[in-house]
């Protein structure tokens, strides 16, 4: 019994210490401007124990003296406070948060990424792309979520198809809406001959974006995006800023700043299948006017008649022509092709404006032989605020 009493009271009085040792806590949390903040999460350190602010950016909660408050906000930095009987707190915006600033309107409209109603992915030129590319887009395959990425043919300067989240189309126009720097931007695929008969080439507008003057992109998802930019967004929105069109003054990059980038990028055929050399294909391949898709084995007969319109055009030519295999014909058409892209940036930000231009040339020879592109950009732009706070820019 005597036992039982010093261990009752022995429980008694550290419950009393418990209660003792807890310290009310008063505060208010604002941000750096002095605007209080509604719904800031405050928590003891190591434990369930929390509240949020109100209306007023004020709090009240119960603490052990000695602890520790944890103090977090979304777009801010958390902060950890010793517990005391009144706390006021000033938490600091997270910068990295603020980068990540999606345009959600052609007037500049801005909103943080969760702030915003729809899906989106925000690229960071400076890491997506990594090698030299004619086309903006072809460098980012497989780098954006839910973005398919493909290349309309293999002739140097093609156009790149984006399709988000597999969006289709009876009428077979399923492509995004470009805006760039605030403006719609109009890409049409321009064909350079039929593929059928020439192995003609499809290029676009996008062709003439330099990437290397690119400084942000944002991709916008779903019908919710839609309804920033109208029925042309129905399949998604992709907002480009140019560092010409950028009009953010980043404290990083306040002074003069001059840039120069130089790569050369090699592109081979990756692989072939295997094509057979037994049989042979007649004469002028599939055409219904030719002797058959699939003639006779190699080594059966010496030679086949040529087209007859052939003969007649061409009467000097040999009226038959050797019947054999050529197992490197396909392999030996392509080649190694090379890209080179020079670029030069110069950049001055203060804290009234910025300016940019930028010039780049790029050259590529493609792997198929007499395929050529070259691009020659320059852009320029910038922002000023005068002395009446008006902006010019």
């Amino acid at each position: 019994m005597k036992r039982k009493l010093i261990m009752f009271l022995t429980l008694f009085f550290i419950g009393i210490g418990a209660i003792v040792a807890q310290t009310q806590v008063r505060g208010t949390v604002v941000d750096n401007t002095g605007e209080p903040l509604i719904g800031v999460t405050i928590q003891v350190k190591g434990t369930t124990q929390g509240t949020i602010t109100d209306f007023d950016g004020n709090f009240n909660l119960s603490a052990p003296a000695g602890g520790t408050l944890v103090v977090s906000y979304v777009g801010f930095e958390a902060q950890e406070v010793p517990v005391s009987a009144n706390v006021n707190i000033t938490l600091v915006a997270d910068t990295q948060l603020l980068q990540e600033v999606v345009i959600v309107g052609a007037m500049g409209i801005s909103r943080p990424p969760r702030a915003a109603g729809y899906g989106q992915s925000i690229v960071d030129p400076d890491n997506a792309i990594q090698r030299a590319e004619p086309d903006l887009f072809r460098s980012l395959d497989g780098k954006i979520p839910g973005v398919q990425i493909s290349g309309s043919s293999a002739t140097a300067g093609s156009s790149t198809k984006v399709l988000i989240r597999g969006n289709s189309s009876f009428l077979g126009n399923n492509d995004p809406l470009y805006v760039v720097d605030g403006v719609p931007y109009s890409n049409p695929e321009v064909t350079t001959g039929s593929r059928l008969t020439t192995a003609g080439a499809y290029g676009s507008g996008l062709s003439t974006l330099d990437p290397n003057d690119i400084e942000n992109m944002s991709v916008l998802k779903g019908a919710a995006a839609a309804a920033l930019y109208g029925s042309r967004a129905a399949n998604g929105v992709i907002l480009i800023t140019t560092k010409a069109g950028s009009k953010r003054v980043r404290p990083s990059q306040k002074g003069f700043e001059v840039s120069v980038s130089s790569s050369y990028t090699t592109e081979k055929i990756a692989s072939l299948p295997d094509y057979q050399n037994s049989y042979g294909q007649g004469s002028n391949f599939l055409y219904s006017n030719s002797n058959g898709s699939w003639g006779p084995a190699f080594g059966s007969i010496e030679t086949i008649p040529l087209y007859a319109n052939y003969i007649t055009a061409f009467p000097d030519m040999d009226p038959t022509i050797p019947y054999q295999a050529f197992p490197n014909n396909v392999s030996g058409l392509f080649r190694t092709g090379g890209i080179i892209d020079n670029s030069i940036n110069i950049m001055s930000n203060n804290d009234k404006g910025n300016f940019s231009a930028t010039v780049s040339n790029l050259s590529q020879d493609g792997y198929i032989p007499h395929s050529e592109f070259g691009r020659t950009s320059f852009s320029v732009g910038g922002s000023q605020k005068l002395d009446n706070n008006l902006i010019v820019g």
